[in-house]
């Protein structure tokens, strides 16, 4: 669902937080210098050969390359033709609205303007679906063959990095990048802290952090709060007596337990695939599973060992044997914990601000269902704070062969300008709609922005900022509502109206209590834990991870279930440090030391 969002609903809305992150299938724009595009393959597949022709097409490109003249400005226009030639997928929805237009992935009205402002011609080493996109983009990084622009995430920065493969961008940064991207810079750290190494800029962030768009909210079942006459839980032991009624009481007839979780919640899957439910139950201890925090003598930690997580694994162990805890969490998958919340079996879930839209047929099936966000309870009189990262999904990257690493500055301006900034009220080609509108998400192509796989946004902390659409909602006055949040405006109005297939939005940016009004309590009171460390994956990370991983959530998962006791926590925090916990631990500090 999380996926589904980002990809359609939300596609002209830029990029959704801590739940659009469906892999990098989106596509990897990459550049290469004057050369000719390669057959587009059907199944997306690549092999060594196309890698090593690709190469071999870009190098004898590069001299024709040098004819081009870079011409001053954010967005001067090159005197002769400039070849960009880029790596990208289509799926199945953007063909369709490809054919719906009259256009396609190598002729579009993106490639049109680059054409017209820049004198830069689009072309393509490859185009890959999205289920074949990584494979390909990982065999030609092996061979060498690389383009001269590319979108990457922080394991192919990383590997990219690694073999000194990228160009250092902070020389065009500083002499073409727009004004406004800057700003935005300037007001979220965190994306230049993300891309800097040592003291030079390698990649331009997609997008803004979102610490607080990515935290998790106490979500209950407020209707079965008042069928029982609870107030809503203000402290953990408040939470686990609400807890205990609505397994007692049943309040929707079936057999119900207290506190929703996924098999892989106790583990630690990142981005889209994070599994909800025991972070957010964990930080009401102080305890922040996953996440580097200070330690003893100013160092970093895992908050995994962390003493406090002991304490947490006792008290889920003792809701385990009295039910309040699934008996059959650790089978559940997450499309089975949602299952469960519609079909009222459970009326607790700690998880993000949009779980409204997983749950959404909860209102249809049930009309007098309400589910409400609230901040999470503490266990004492501090506060719990909400864990989060300061993540960077992709970043736009230009080879180190690349003559003209500007290029792609100026790409970066033209798309900024034409759907967010200067350029967007303008008229389009069409001469009936504006620029943000046409290039961005008209009516019979939504995705019309991501044509090249070439795209930005601007808004920090993005869907946390949209509370803004809920006041508007309620006035009924959209005239302060951006382009890109008018279908949010729309949908939370026709909820208002009476239209329940609409509910999962009320309950993500409209309100009483929801998901984005609830994580702007913790921004106001500036309450959140970010973790320490947002570097790349270091190289023990890379190696031993994945084994630490599958420590963790087999130890936590059977002290929970009482088939080890509580003190194996002791045995696995030592486990995990002798299994390149440790060695990770010290590449993470050294790094710390560098940047703190």
């Amino acid at each position: 669902m999380k996926a589904k969002l980002a990809c359609i609903v939300l596609a002209s809305i830029m990029i959704l937080a801590a739940g659009c992150q469906s892999g990098t299938g989106g596509g990897s724009p990459a550049v290469t210098t004057g050369s000719q595009p390669a057959p587009v393959s059907d199944s997306g597949s690549a092999d060594a050969a196309d890698a090593a022709d690709a190469a071999e097409t870009a190098a004898d490109a590069a001299d024709a390359d040098v004819a081009a003249e870079t011409a001053d400005g954010e967005m001067g226009r090159y005197d002769s033709p400039l070849t960009v030639v880029m790596v990208n997928n289509t799926n199945d929805e953007l063909s369709k609205q490809y054919e719906a237009i009259g256009e396609s992935a190598e002729d579009n009205r993106w490639t049109r303007l680059y054409k017209e402002k820049l004198n830069i011609d689009i072309e393509y080493m490859w185009i890959a679906k999205p289920d074949a996109y990584d494979e390909k983009f990982n065999i030609m990084m092996a061979s060498g063959a690389l383009p001269d622009i590319m979108r990457v995430n922080a394991v192919q920065f990383k590997q990219l990095l690694d073999a000194d493969q990228l160009a250092d961008l902070t020389g065009v940064y500083d002499s073409y990048m727009d004004a406004d991207y800057k700003a935005i810079t300037d007001e979220d750290p965190f994306m230049l802290k993300l891309s800097v190494f040592g003291g030079k800029l390698m990649g331009l962030p997609q997008a803004p952090t979102f610490p607080y768009s990515n935290t998790h909210s106490l979500w209950i079942r407020s209707d079965w709060l008042e069928k029982l006459g609870l107030n809503p839980p203000s402290t953990m032991d408040e939470l686990i007596d609400t807890a205990r009624k609505f397994v007692q009481a049943k309040p929707d007839g079936a057999d119900t337990y207290g506190i929703a979780l996924s098999k892989d919640s106790l583990g630690n899957l990142r981005g889209a695939d994070e599994a909800p439910g025991f972070r957010g139950l964990a930080n009401g201890y102080h305890a922040y599973p996953n996440t580097w925090i200070q330690g003893a003598g100013g160092k970093l930690m895992n908050g995994s060992i962390a003493p406090e997580i002991k304490t947490v694994l006792s008290v889920m162990n003792g809701l385990y044997q009295e039910g309040v805890l699934s008996k059959e969490f650790a089978v559940k998958d997450k499309t089975t914990y949602y299952q469960d919340l519609v079909a009222g079996k459970v009326g607790i879930a700690y998880d993000w601000l949009g779980l409204g839209l997983n749950v959404n047929e909860l209102k249809t099936l049930k009309p007098d269902a309400e589910l409400k966000a609230y901040p999470l309870p503490s266990a004492d009189d501090s506060p719990a704070r909400p864990q989060t990262r300061a993540v960077i999904d992709y970043w736009y990257v230009a080879s180190k062969n690349f003559s003209h690493p500007e290029a792609m500055i100026k790409m970066a301006n033209l798309h900024i300008a034409t759907l967010i900034t200067s350029l967007a009220a303008e008229m389009s080609p069409d001469g009936k709609t504006p620029n943000s509108e046409y290039y961005g998400a008209p009516p019979e192509a939504s995705s019309a922005f991501e044509m090249v796989n070439f795209w930005f946004s601007l808004t920090p902390d993005q869907n946390a900022q949209r509370v803004y659409i809920k006041d508007a909602a309620e006035k009924r006055d959209s005239s302060a509502v951006s382009k890109n949040d008018m279908p949010i405006y729309a949908n939370l109005v026709a909820y208002d109206e009476g239209d329940l297939s609409q509910w999962g939005w009320n309950r993500t940016f409209g309100g009483p209590n929801g998901g984005s009004e609830n994580v702007n309590v913790y921004k106001n009171d500036n309450r959140a834990m970010v973790d320490e460390y947002f570097g790349l994956p270091t190289d023990t990370m890379a190696e031993r991870e994945a084994t630490l991983d599958q420590l963790q959530i087999e130890t936590f998962t059977k002290i929970v279930m009482g088939e080890s006791p509580v003190d194996e926590f002791d045995a696995f925090a030592s486990k995990w440090l002798s299994l390149g916990g440790q060695a990770i631990t010290d590449e993470v500090n050294e790094w710390y030391a560098a940047n703190k």
